[in-house]
């Protein structure tokens, strides 16, 4: 069994962030589904490749409990967590909100684990999780009982229900989807009203994702090349949508070509 502890705080531009006198301010909360799903994922590709058999992620109040009465994060946790086979979250509510030194410091003193935590894009951190994510493994489908009406019909899965300046407009979503149309795809939208087994039986299946960068594009991840994953955004690039691109997934792909 490893142990991963989630950091408290966004690194941002903080050197060295693990070193006992950082001082970050901007509180981490794992707030959107993308976040957590990319979290567990990114611990299921070091686990894999590092051949450990399980991995607990170990979390605080801010990562637990949600501000938003909408949004049920333990439940969104537990979901999450069962897409998984070897990875699993624990809950610590009495753990101090602190800087990663003393979050795995004090998981050693009050719980005797010896944690580790990962980072992005930091060449020097003990885990620098974005090496697994080029060469990634993907995960067999959820088992469920999806129908498919057109066992034999190509189609791709779509996501456009978010909200927000990285949503493309409704003119370019409308051609979009008519693109795929005439070339012979059906069109699964998914997202609310799906359950992520549900969501990952479909994007198992499907030829390609299109949509937003949103929990939609982050599922797709687990279950697809990047090559399939074709991301559009209306904003400018983002830390996920850089990698992404950087890895192989199409953005914006038909913009300028037909729209």
């Amino acid at each position: 069994m490893r142990h991963i502890a989630l950091n408290h705080y966004s690194r941002g531009s903080i050197i060295n962030p693990w070193n006992e006198e950082s001082n970050p301010t901007k509180l981490y909360t794992a707030p959107g589904l993308g976040d957590r799903v990319t979290c567990l994922w990114g611990v299921y590709q070091w686990a894999v490749k590092n051949n450990h058999e399980s991995v607990t992620v170990h979390l605080n109040k801010n990562h637990w409990i949600s501000g938003n009465p909408k949004v049920n994060k333990p439940e969104s946790w537990k979901e999450v967590q069962d897409l998984f086979v070897n990875i699993k979250v624990e809950y610590h509510p009495e753990m101090p909100i602190q800087n990663d030194y003393n979050t795995l410091k004090w998981l050693k003193e009050n719980k005797d684990i010896d944690a580790s935590m990962y980072y992005y894009d930091n060449p020097d951190a003990e885990i620098n999780i974005t090496d697994y994510f080029k060469d990634k493994v993907l995960l067999d489908p959820p088992k469920n009982n999806l129908n498919f009406p057109w066992p034999k019909q190509s189609f791709v899965t779509m996501q456009w229900d978010g909200s927000g300046p990285r949503r493309p407009d409704d003119s370019v979503i409308d051609r979009i989807r008519l693109y795929y149309k005439n070339n012979g795809y059906e069109i699964v939208d998914i997202g609310m009203g799906h359950s992520l087994a549900e969501i990952g039986g479909y994007l198992h299946n499907a030829d390609y994702h299109i949509g937003m960068e949103s929990g939609m594009f982050h599922m797709a991840q687990l279950y697809m090349k990047h090559s399939q994953i074709h991301l559009y955004t209306a904003a400018g690039a983002t830390d996920h949508s850089r990698r992404a691109k950087k890895y192989g997934s199409p953005i914006n792909y038909l913009i300028g070509k037909i729209i």
